[in-house]
């Protein structure tokens, strides 16, 4: 694929995600452990599974079924998240924000991670705290 063609669809991609994705930090619990922690979530949904399969096709993900008839998600979590949001921060417009927060957001978990997750302490939960409620406020702006 020429740079070009990859440059075209990338920006088609963050058009389309500006308007109808969802970036997210969202906290989950531990089921060994019982403690919270916040994952970085990408979604896309929509009937027409056409754009879904272009964004799995680039990107990966997974496409599931949502709770209402003839809904589908695209989702990305984690690092592979970040991958895509790198990809295409250079064209988004809207979501440019939250982009760069769960960027952010996604380097400092990933350090911690190869530290083997030493330093996450109230300082770190606060800020990926802080980062998720962002996050959520930009959606509304």
């Amino acid at each position: 694929m020429s740079k070009e063609t990859r440059r075209n669809i990338l920006s088609y991609l963050a058009g389309f995600f500006d308007g109808e994705g969802c970036v997210g930090i969202y906290p989950h619990r531990n089921s060994q452990t019982g403690k919270q922690y916040y994952e970085l979530t990408i979604t896309v949904t929509q009937k027409d599974r056409t754009i879904l399969n272009l964004f799995q096709a680039h990107f990966g993900g997974n496409i599931v079924r949502t709770g209402k008839p003839n809904i589908r998600r695209w989702y990305l979590s984690g690092p592979s998240g970040a991958i895509f949001l790198t990809e295409i921060l250079p064209y988004l417009m809207v979501k440019a924000g939250q982009a760069k927060i769960a960027l952010e957001f996604q380097r400092a978990k990933t350090a911690r991670q190869l530290k083997g997750n030493i330093g996450r302490g109230n300082k770190e939960i606060a800020l990926e705290e802080a980062q998720k409620i962002l996050c959520q406020k930009m959606k509304h702006e």
